[in-house]
């Protein structure tokens, strides 16, 4: 018999840490005009919240909408006098906004939005997890983390049907 350390355990998947794996499904939502238009849900339930990520493509334009599912008076609390919000990849922050920028506050859920480019695309279907984070400029920051390691393939699949332009690309920068 081996005992394994808390680090051996979590890497293994022996221990969850707080966290249930993540979830992920191709969902439809009418919009104005009638017709249906897929979304990919990606979601996890940790100890802390629950966290969602909502992949959508109209255009050639794929959007991001990170939700942070918590209670009202969490959501107002972590929403006043923001200073940046941003995504952050296994390599670091990522689609970081000034202010509250591409955030909204809504019956006790945060939302992100963001457009994304083929190389922001790239980034993510090379990371393991992403997370969304709120500053007001104290010494912390509050967020919610979600892994995505196990939902990269249909992720993937899905986002193959959404073509992004190169000039879509050259006009971010």
């Amino acid at each position: 018999m081996t005992w394994l350390t808390k680090a051996e355990a979590l890497k293994l998947n022996f221990a969850n840490n707080g966290k249930n794996t993540t979830t992920s499904e191709v969902k439809l939502i009418v919009g104005i005009d009638g017709a249906q238009k897929p979304y990919f849900k990606i979601e996890q339930e940790r100890a802390e919240g629950i966290g969602k990520l909502l992949l959508s493509c109209q255009k050639n334009i794929m959007s991001l909408e990170g939700v942070i599912l918590t209670n009202i008076e969490s959501s107002k609390i972590h929403t006043q006098n923001v200073k940046r919000n941003y995504f952050a990849l296994d390599d670091g922050e990522f689609l970081v906004q000034q202010g509250p920028k591409g955030l909204s506050n809504q019956y006790g859920a945060i939302f992100f939005d963001r457009q994304l480019t083929s190389m922001d695309i790239d980034k993510i279907l090379n990371s393991n997890v992403m997370n969304m984070w709120i500053e007001n400029g104290s010494d912390f920051r509050w967020g919610m983390e979600v892994d995505i390691y196990s939902v990269k393939d249909k992720m993937r699949e899905f986002m193959k049907g959404c073509q992004v332009k190169k000039e879509d690309v050259l006009s971010y920068f």
